[in-house]
Parts: structure tokens; sequence; C-alpha cells
């Protein structure tokens, strides 16, 4: 039988496990083997070989525990499926005592792999693998890519322990575990593809295909999502026709339903030209009177991006053409040179973006309105808002403030300005930015919209830059006490200054008599007030009561209730009353003098008393120490004289 080693290939293949008992000299263990049953060729894959159950006891107590202390093991692989330099193995993960594994290089099919424990330099004894203890070993290797399909695989055992025999072989009475690897293949490529005339997509079928996926282009691009089948053939006439002419081609690739294959490349078909033909749109003629022009509106079911222009042609009520070279990409638009009023038709014809597509046109057609209005449907244009008509000579017209109001047939009060003149046909002259020159002073402003004109006068006013101000007009102002006068020369021509003289204010006021605002009482201020009966100036007096006192000096009558300024019965004029209030900034205001020397006594009196009052209260603390301190004087004294008459005795 050829040796061979196990391998274990493939994620997506089923693990299989051999368990086989190994016995010599009175051990024992069980030997599992697992990994993958198929492969690809250049795949890694791993397999797994654990020694467990290990019962083993040593013939010498005193130098070995029970268990493994020692293994070697083989490895055998068939050199025509696996490559020798990819193998790598993985020492086994053993908590027990220090191991080391030797594992030589693989030759002739074989590796050869050591794992042996260190001896505890403090017991003398080689730690060892117990009962039901586990050596894993894991091993990877690498399908060569020109593999071909393997035959059954073989592992062998041999182990060294003290004690035992050297080498214990597995004899041919015992059945080792092996696998079988099986070389997973991709699917062939299909064979025999056509693409037909009537765009049918034929190819010939694959050994152990399940399915197969197609997909279709278009001008190289895709069209559309893949689509999957278990027939040798599939029709694409209907997609192709949908989406109008191009160059056509598609793929087909071959499916596995099993694990043994994975899905083979995609084949590509030959390309098939299809001349697809543009479905007819429609147009229509409208009217816009706001705006006052003519337009179209296309109706195209084609797809995006097929047709690159429209022809468009303008027949009269007569059959006549009166338009044939309008062409546009846009499905809306304008055209020229219509009448309002008149009767068309149309017809539309859509130009396709590629020559793999045909041309179609249609016959649908539409009409202007028929409202009877004016040849360019306006009715009636008045200006709402002036421009400025004043100018110097060298300015520039400027009509930036300018509004016109336009009255359509269907539409009326439309306001226009400046900015929108031109798109509904308003003229000015003279126009905007225009140079103002003096030929222009008194000439008229105009304002026309198609065949109205604006109703509204408008006069331009030019003075001119470089008056030589042949005649004069005098402009003379009287200055007064609080305003300056002036003598002026005025041009009669441009109306420029030609000289000013100021003439100073005088400020010579001629005042009335004074207003009291408010009577001065001996608490507050009076005020009073006149005015310059020339200018109107007002000046005002602040008079205290005192100041009012002195003012009226001459009467000695005591103030009494009466408001000043006021008269008694006998003609003459009373003082203000006299009141009980402070007069504000004198603290005695409105105390006579009596009262002040009265006051002042009073006050020199209470300070008399608190400094009486403070020196008694300090001569009393005083006496009040010193009898203190006498009574602390006399109680040293009897102190020491009891302590003398105790020294005594």
């Amino acid at each position: 039988m050829t040796k061979f080693l196990v391998a274990f290939l493939s994620v997506m293949l089923v693990s299989a496990f051999f368990s086989f008992p190994v016995s010599g000299a009175g051990a024992s263990f069980k030997v599992d083997v697992s990994g993958a049953t198929a492969a690809s060729a250049g795949d890694t894959v791993k397999y797994v070989v654990e020694v467990k159950d290990i019962n083993m006891p040593s013939s010498d107590p005193n130098s070995y525990a029970s268990g493994l202390a020692s293994l070697t093991l083989y490895v055998y692989y068939d050199t025509a499926f696996f490559e020798a330099s990819s193998v790598n193995v993985t020492m086994p993960n053993i908590t027990n005592g220090t191991w080391e594994m030797f594992a030589k290089k693989p030759a002739d099919g074989k590796i050869k792999i050591e794992v042996a424990s260190e001896e505890d330099s403090q017991t003398g004894k080689n730690p060892t693998v117990t009962a039901n203890g586990v050596l894993k070993f894991e091993i990877s290797i690498k399908v060569k890519s020109d593999a071909v399909e393997g035959s059954g695989k073989e592992i062998y055992i041999g182990s060294d322990t003290e004690g035992g025999d050297a080498n214990l072989d597995i004899t041919s009475n015992v059945t080792c575990g092996s696998l079988d690897v099986t070389l997973i293949k991709k699917l062939d490529k299909p064979a025999g593809v056509e693409f037909s005339s009537d765009y049918k997509a034929k190819w010939d079928a694959v050994a152990n295909a399940s399915s197969y996926e197609l997909q279709l282009y278009k001008d190289g691009e895709k069209l559309g999502k893949a689509i999957s089948t278990t027939n040798t053939s599939y029709d694409f006439s209907s997609t192709v026709s949908e989406n109008l002419g191009g160059a056509y081609h598609f793929t087909v690739s071959a499916k596995s339903g099993s694990s043994l294959y994975k899905d083979g490349d995609a084949t590509k078909s030959s390309a098939r030209n299809y001349r697809g033909t543009l479905a007819a749109p429609s147009i229509k003629l409208t009217v816009d009177k706001v705006s006052g022009t003519i337009g179209y509106k296309i109706t195209d079911s084609n797809p995006d991006d097929t047709v690159g222009t429209y022809i468009i042609k303008v027949y009269d009520k007569d059959g006549k053409l009166v338009k044939d070279d309008i062409t546009s990409s846009k499905l809306e638009g304008t055209i020229k040179g219509l009448t309002f009023g008149q009767k068309y038709s149309v017809t539309v014809t859509a130009s396709s973006a590629s020559l793999t597509n045909t041309e179609t046109g249609n016959l649908s057609s539409g009409e202007s309105g028929k409202e009877n209005v004016t040849a360019d449907g306006i009715v009636g244009i008045s200006v709402t808002k002036k421009p400025m008509l004043s100018y110097t000579e060298g300015d520039t017209v400027d009509l930036s403030s300018m509004e016109v109001t336009v009255d359509f047939a269907v539409a009326s009060d439309v306001k226009v300005t400046r900015k929108n003149f031109s798109k509904y046909g308003i003229t000015v002259t003279p126009k905007h930015g225009t140079d103002v020159i003096l030929s222009l002073n008194g000439k008229k402003m105009t304002v026309t919209c198609g065949s109205i004109t604006a109703s509204e006068e408008m006069v331009l006013e030019v003075k001119s830059g470089k008056c030589s101000h042949p005649t004069t007009t005098p402009e003379h102002e009287d200055a007064n006490c609080g305003k300056e006068g002036h003598d002026r020369l005025i041009c009669s021509v441009c109306g420029e200054t030609v000289s000013d003289t100021v003439i100073p204010a005088t400020g010579e006021h001629t005042f009335s008599e004074w207003k009291w605002l408010s009577m001065p009482t001996v608490s507050v201020d009076g005020v009073r007030e006149r005015t310059c009966r020339v200018c109107g100036e007002a000046e005002h007096d602040q008079i205290t009561y005192a100041e009012y006192i002195a003012m009226t000096s001459e009467t000695t009558t005591e103030p009494s209730d009466t408001t000043p300024g006021e008269t008694t019965g006998g003609g003459e004029t009373t003082e203000p009353p006299v009141t009980t209030e402070k007069r504000k900034g004198n603290a005695f205001g409105g105390v006579s003098d009596l009262g002040k020397i009265f006051l002042f006594a009073l006050i020199g009196v209470f300070l008399v008393v608190v400094v009486f009052i403070v020196g008694a209260v300090y001569m009393e603390s005083r006496r009040n120490r010193r009898r203190r301190s006498n009574s602390r004087t006399n109680q040293a004294r009897s102190n020491r004289s009891s302590y003398n008459r105790n020294e005594r005795k």
C-alpha cells in the first residue's frame, strides 16, 4: 500500500476523524486525525493530529512518572499532490514542565517530528503527559497548482520512551487512519457561444454545472442586472428593442452547485449592432402675452440621451412653410418671427444622438391664440415712475429709477423696470447712459413699446456746464440780532450764485419786560424770563430770596401770603411769604438772630454736661483701681505676718 500523508484542506469541506489504539511494551494511546477532504489547486490547507488517552506506565517508577515523556511522529504525504517546501508544524501546547519539539525538513514525502520533555533539575525526573493528556500538532501544507486527484493517505507513528522499546512501530495488524483528499476543480468556460441576428443567446452545456449566469451589455456598459438560467439559451430581443440602437453583447458563465467544483469563468459573445426606432414626439405652440412671445412645448417618450436634437417646422394657415430652420435640444423654447392672432401648424422630428437609431417625425400640430389683439399683443403703456429729467451739460442720462406699466390684451398693469425693458421691447429715447448736451434742453423723452407710445410728457432740462452769466438777479436778506443776512447775485441763465456777501448778525437784542416763571421763597430760588422782540431769543435769570428782598428793599412790609408781584388794595407791591422751611445751602435758613444765639447756648450747655459726665466716670474708675490695689497690699502683709509666726513656732 502506498504511504501518503493525511491532508486537511479548504473551509468548504467536511472534517473527518479516525481513531485507533497503539500499544507496545504495555503502553497505549490513541491518535485522531482530522482535516478537509477536498481542496483546490494552489490552496494552503491545515490538518490536526492529536495523541491522547495516553496510558504508558513507566518500568522505572523512580525515574519517570506514569505517562509519555517523549514521542517520535512520522507524517507522510503525497509529493504529487503537495509541495514539500510549504509544510509548517506547530508546537503542542503542553503546560506540564518544559518540552522541546524537533521537526525535520520534509524529505521523500515524510516529516519526522520529535517531542521530548526536559529533566527537572530539582526532582531529577522528566515531566510527562499523563493519562487523558493530549499532544496536538497542527500542520499546514499547500496543494500544488498542477495537482491531480489524490489517493488514500496514511499516517505512521513511532515513540521513544526510556524503559520501553526504542521504536514502537505500527505493525501490519493495526489499521492506520487515513483520509482521501479530493481536488476541487473550476468549471469549464462555456463554449459555442453565439448571439444571433434576432438577439437570442446560445451556448454549449458545461459538465457538472447547475446553472448559468448571463449579463447583457450595450456599448460596453452593463445593461440591467445579471440573469440566472438553467437552460443553454436566452432571448434578449425584447430588452434590446426597449433600449434602442447600439452595440450589444453578452457574457455567460457556469455556476456550481457542488462543494467539489468552483464557478467557472465567463465567456464573452461577439458584438451585434442594433438600429432602433425612436418614438414619435408631439409638439404644441404656446402663447405668452405677458412676455410677448410665441413658444413651443414638446412631449417625448424616448429614453434619456437617445435624442440629440429636435427639428421643428412651422406652416401658416394655408399650409405654406414659414419656418424650416428651427433645431433645438430642449423640450421647450421660443419661436421668433411669428405674429399674434395668426393660425399656424407645426411638426417636430426627433433626431437620434447615435447613428444606430433612426429618425422619426410626426405631424402633431398646435395653434396660437385667436384673440383679437394688436400685432404685438400690447394694448397700452404708461410711465408710472419718471426718470431724472434735470441735468447739467456733461452728465449722462439716468433711467435707473424709471418704471413703465404695460397693458396686454389678457394681462394688465404689468410693472416693468429698466433692466427688463429689452425683454418687453420697450425703448426710451434718449436711452440710458447717453451723454447730455445742451441741445437736449427742452427736448421730450419718448417711451415706446411695439407700436404704442406713452402719453406722458417728459421734458429734459439741461444747464450749461460753462455759463458766462450774462445777466444776474440780486437777492438781499437783512441781518438781525440773531441771524446773518446776505447780498447775492444769481445768474439768470444757469441759476448759479455769482457772488455772495454775508451781513453779520447784530447781536443787539430788544428784550421785553421780565416775567416771573417761578417766585423765590426762603428755601427755593425764583426764575424769571424775557424775550427778544426781534428774533425771539429768550433769556433767563435765577433770583435768590435775598436778592429779591434787595430788589424790593424800598418796601418794609413783612412777607405775607401774597404772591410776589401782586399788589394790595393800596397799590403797593408785597414781599413773598415767609416760610418755616430751611433754605437750601444754609444750615440755619429761616432762623432769626435771637434764635441762633439761643441755639448756640443750648449746644454749649449740652457739651459741658457731656464733659462733666465723662470726667465723673473717669474719676470713679481711678478710685476703684486704688481700692483694689490697697486691698491686695493689705492681704500680702497679712500673709507675711502669718508666715513669720509659723516660723518662730
